[in-house]
C-alpha cells in the first residue's frame, strides 16, 4: 500500500457496515476537523478521519497535538497530488521562521468556527502571492491513495480541499479518469478554488481559471447526479 500508517483493512467487504469517512486536504491546524466534530456531535467518534497537511510548521504547533487529543485520527504530512513524488512547499510570506505558536495570526488560535486558519496557507506554487520560503516534502498520488480505502455508494463520504491550488489537477483527474468514480460518493464536498494562482504559475493549466464555474456541470456530466458543493473562502 502507498501509506501503511492509514490501511483500513475490512476483512469482510461483502457484509461490512456502511463506513463514515471525512478526508481533509489541507489540513492546516486542524480547524476544519474540529468543525466536522462539532456538525457531527451524536456520531463524531464513528467517523474515519484522514487529515492531510504537508507543512512541517502545522505538525510541529497543531498537528502532533491534535493527534494526542483524538489519537484514531489519521494524520498524513504529506502534499496530495496527482503522482507520488517531491515538490517545494512555499511557506506562508512573514511566517517562515515562526519559533511559537503565537507568533500565528491570532496568537495561534485554531478556531473551528472561523474560516480563517492562524497561518495562512502554504502552496505548491511559487507565483502564488502568499509564497514565501520553500521546503522539500513529499507528494503522494491521492487518487491512488483514495482508491485503497475501497470506498462504496453505501458509505458516508465528506471531502474537503483547500490546497492553494493544488485542488485543480487532483479534482480534474478525478472527474476524468474513467475508472474511478469516488468523486461522486461525496456527500458534501468542500472546496476552496484559487483562480488567481492559475495565471501566476506555468505549471497549470489556463482552463483551471474557470474550473470552479464549470465544476458542478463536470460533476453532473460524471456522476449523473447533481453535486452537494460547499464552497469555502
Amino acid at each position: 500500500p502507498l501509506n501503511k500508517q492509514v490501511q483500513v483493512v475490512w476483512e469482510n467487504k461483502k457484509n461490512r457496515k456502511p463506513r463514515k469517512v471525512f478526508v481533509d486536504i489541507g489540513a492546516n491546524c486542524g480547524n476544519t476537523y474540529y468543525q466536522h466534530r462539532q456538525e457531527h456531535k451524536d456520531d463524531a467518534d464513528e467517523w474515519e478521519a484522514y487529515l492531510w497537511e504537508p507543512s512541517p510548521q502545522m505538525h510541529q504547533f497543531f498537528l502532533n497535538d491534535l493527534k494526542e487529543e483524538y489519537p484514531d485520527v489519521h494524520i498524513i504530512p504529506y502534499a496530495a497530488g496527482v503522482k507520488d513524488g517531491e515538490v517545494k512547499l512555499f511557506v506562508h510570506q512573514g511566517q517562515e521562521h515562526v519559533s511559537d505558536k503565537s507568533q500565528f495570526r491570532d496568537q495561534g488560535k485554531c478556531d473551528a468556527n472561523s474560516p480563517y486558519n492562524p497561518s495562512g496557507g502554504t502552496t505548491m506554487f511559487g507565483g502564488a502571492k502568499v509564497a514565501g520560503e520553500p521546503v522539500n516534502v513529499k507528494v503522494v498520488n491521492f487518487l491512488s491513495w483514495l482508491k485503497e480505502l475501497e470506498l462504496s455508494d453505501q458509505d458516508k463520504f465528506i471531502l474537503k480541499i483547500d490546497a492553494e491550488g493544488a485542488e485543480f489537477e487532483i479534482l480534474d483527474q478525478m472527474l476524468s479518469d474513467d475508472n474511478d468514480n469516488n468523486i461522486c460518493l461525496t456527500d458534501p464536498i468542500k472546496i476552496e478554488f484559487h483562480p488567481d494562482i492559475v495565471p501566476r504559475s506555468a505549471d497549470l493549466d489556463p482552463k483551471f481559471e474557470t474550473f470552479g464555474d464549470n465544476f458542478p456541470k463536470l460533476f453532473k456530466e460524471k456522476c449523473g447526479h447533481d453535486v452537494n458543493l460547499t464552497l469555502l473562502s
